[in-house]
């Protein structure tokens, strides 16, 4: 058993107080010689930014150190990846670190980890300001979160150690930080956001924790409502995410300090099956307008749960027609007089999608529909026109003489009329009707001399004279 160990200073991992302590008893030792003291097996490990065996470390130093459960929970990065996690995955989280192969995580302590270099990071300005406070050098917990780039306080990017933490060994903060280390370049806006975000949600000790699944669809809905993020409604624009992404970090950090950004050529977007890491959902919220603080705080006010099925779809149709709208009204004020066809011309899909789901939004924002028959409409004189046309059809057959139509359609072709009159207004022309009809009976003897008396005696119209023009205004005004 220790009889000491150092009070764990705030926000320091406690990685780095027992790689302190084992610098303070034990220097120029081994990695097994000070798990055997420490932990009581030189075969087991004490973790780096997820410690592992804290139950064992507890045992062999005594209770008056002050050292709790709690402390070792703060001394991790638990609290990073708490807002990630439902409830029974936080449970399985928790108990790995104080009993290492207790349980099965199924990746949980690796998710935020996975690819990323095993390396020690510290800011180069928090550092001197420590030593002028006459305070130890110390291995802070966000600054070494894989997703760290640079240091919310001072705004300059985080400055890599060289400390040989590859083999899982205790590497004493005094010795690799260096005081006299140049300062680093200044972080850009979108480093600065994730830094604040880390910051925010390791200051919350694990109380906002929603799960991943209701943090993207915040992050989805913010997308979908921003310009410049679609490239049609419903659907987020993953190539021009991934430029967006690309173009805010630097490419040190992307390389150096997040090497999940290298893997966005693969493809890159909001999912609400496969869980990230927790800078990216930082970063995404900072190309919606928004921060994850902001996507945290709104959620935390709610305990709805997760959409799902028919749920989600509906809530997908919505933002489809939000976005309809948007542009329709962004048609409308940059073409003030335009008319219902026009818009139909330029969206048509969204005009009738619109249409469909919310026909008062449609009735009330589009513009008034025309008539095609401006004016008022000519009132026809029905029984002046049959007269029209019973002498119109006179006349064409005192000039033709014998027509000898099979019918009165054939009569229609012979006198060169318009068949559309007896078609729609045939009950309004009974003179001219009767006329036609007349000119189509068939002669009960069926002999040619016959015939041809019988419709050159149909020939001479009694009230007209042969020489009677038909009125221009009859045949064309339909």
């Amino acid at each position: 058993m220790v009889g000491y160990y150092p009070q764990l200073q705030e926000g320091e991992l406690l990685y780095s107080a027992t790689a302190r302590l084992a610098a303070a008893i034990y220097p120029g030792r081994g990695l097994p010689y000070c798990a055997e003291r420490l932990l009581g097996n030189p075969h087991s490990s004490f973790g780096l930014l997820l410690p592992n065996n804290v139950d064992m470390l507890l045992k062999n130093i005594p209770a008056v150190t002050g050292l709790s459960r709690e402390d070792a929970l703060r001394g991790s990065i638990y609290y990073l990846q708490a807002p990630l996690l439902d409830e029974w995955e936080g449970k399985k989280l928790s108990s790995s670190v104080f009993a290492c192969g207790s349980t099965n995580t199924n990746g949980l302590r690796t998710f935020n980890t996975r690819g990323a270099p095993t390396v020690l990071k510290y800011c180069v300005a928090c550092a001197r300001r420590d030593a002028a406070l006459k305070k130890p050098a110390i291995w802070r917990v966000v600054p070494n979160h894989p997703g760290s780039i640079a240091c919310h306080e001072h705004g300059i990017r985080l400055q890599i150690s060289d400390a040989p933490v590859a083999g899982n060994g205790l590497c004493d903060p005094a010795q690799w930080i260096k005081l006299d280390a140049p300062l680093p370049p200044v972080a850009t806006e979108a480093e600065l956001a994730i830094a604040r975000d880390f910051a925010w949600i390791y200051a919350q000790r694990g109380r906002v924790t929603p799960g991943f699944k209701r943090i993207m669809e915040k992050l989805r809905e913010a997308f979908l409502l921003r310009a410049g993020h679609t490239n049609c409604p419903g659907y987020i624009d993953n190539a021009a995410l991934l430029q967006a992404a690309k173009d805010s970090i630097s490419f040190s950090a992307q390389s150096l300090f997040a090497p999940q950004f290298r893997q966005l050529a693969k493809g890159y977007g909001p999912s609400l099956v496969k869980r990230t890491t927790l800078h990216a959902y930082s970063l995404n919220a900072y190309l919606a307008g928004t921060s994850l603080i902001q996507v945290l705080t709104d959620l935390a006010k709610t305990s709805a749960p997760p959409l799902s099925g028919a749920a989600r779809s509906t809530w997908v149709e919505n933002c489809r027609i939000q976005h309809y709208k948007d542009r329709i009204q962004k048609f409308i004020i940059e073409h003030p007089r335009c008319t219902r066809s026009q818009i139909y011309s330029a969206y048509n899909h969204a005009v009738d999608r619109i249409r469909a789901a919310d026909p008062e939004w449609f009735e009330l924002h589009m513009p008034a529909s025309q008539s095609h028959r401006p004016g008022p409409h000519r009132c026809q004189q029905w029984n002046s026109r049959d007269e029209e046309l019973c002498a119109l059809i006179s006349s064409h057959v005192a000039k033709k003489g014998t027509l000898q139509p099979r019918s009165i359609r054939d009569a229609l072709i012979k006198l060169n009329l318009p068949e559309r009159l007896f078609t729609k207004a045939k009950g309004r022309l009974p003179k001219a009707l009767a006329l036609l009809a007349s000119l189509t009976k068939t002669p009960s003897t069926p002999t040619s001399r016959a015939a041809n008396s019988t419709w050159s005696n149909l020939a001479p119209m009694s009230h007209l004279s042969p020489d009677s023009e038909p009125s221009p205004f009859a045949v064309f005004s339909v």
